[in-house]
């Protein structure tokens, strides 16, 4: 976390939700298991809201910049990535 998000997150742990297992055992395919499943359901798109600083991880995963969004942490960016390539 980044020092600038320490106290707001802090106060508000809900605001991000992902199991210690899956962190301890060192995954790294989550975005790709997201994709995988929302096109077995159907979806054309994922969509984010991302932090700005996180923009080049999403770019590379080939997220693309769609507007911003305002959070209760502030602006944040809004990303999309297409899907009907990975169906």
């Amino acid at each position: 976390m980044w020092e600038d998000y320490r106290e707001a997150l802090l106060a508000h742990p809900d605001a991000i939700a992902l199991p210690i297992e899956q962190i301890e055992s060192g995954r790294t395919s989550l975005i790709r298991a997201a994709e995988l499943f929302a096109a077995s359901e159907g979806a054309g798109s994922m969509f984010v809201i991302a932090n700005p600083r996180a923009v080049g991880f999403y770019a590379a995963c080939d997220f693309e910049l769609i507007g911003e969004q305002g959070t209760r942490f502030g602006t944040a960016l809004r990303m999309r990535k297409c899907l009907a390539h990975n169906a």
